[in-house]
């Protein structure tokens, strides 16, 4: 998958309340091609992914179980959810360097609401 591609696979939801904790530097920092670098690489991008998944997954939970249930707002949860899904499923994601860190920028570190 290409980058672009990738980037626009990537966009939140419009309207989706998406706010980023902790918006200073990207904790992450790969210096060198070593094996173990990479591997903790990949672990951070998926572990990334798995935390939108589940947050989604909580935020539908709670937004199903009120009396008048925001349609729009789960409709675009699991809109984000097949996105992060599709993403991780995608084994090519993984063998870019650039591509995970894409990933990790992206969805790091930030809350839905």
């Amino acid at each position: 998958m290409a980058a672009t591609a990738l980037r626009q696979r990537l966009k939140f939801p419009e309207g989706l309340e998406v706010k980023r904790i902790n918006s200073g530097s990207n904790a992450l920092h790969i210096k060198k091609d070593s094996l173990l670098d990479w591997y903790r690489l990949t672990e951070s991008a998926r572990h990334v992914l798995n935390s939108i998944i589940t947050q989604c997954g909580r935020l539908q939970l709670e937004e199903m179980e009120k009396d008048n249930p925001d349609l729009d707002k789960l409709s675009k949860l699991r809109e984000l959810s097949r996105r992060a899904v599709e993403i991780s499923r995608n084994s090519k994601n993984f063998e870019n360097k650039q591509l995970m860190l894409e990933i990790i920028d992206t969805f790091g570190n930030i809350e839905i609401g």
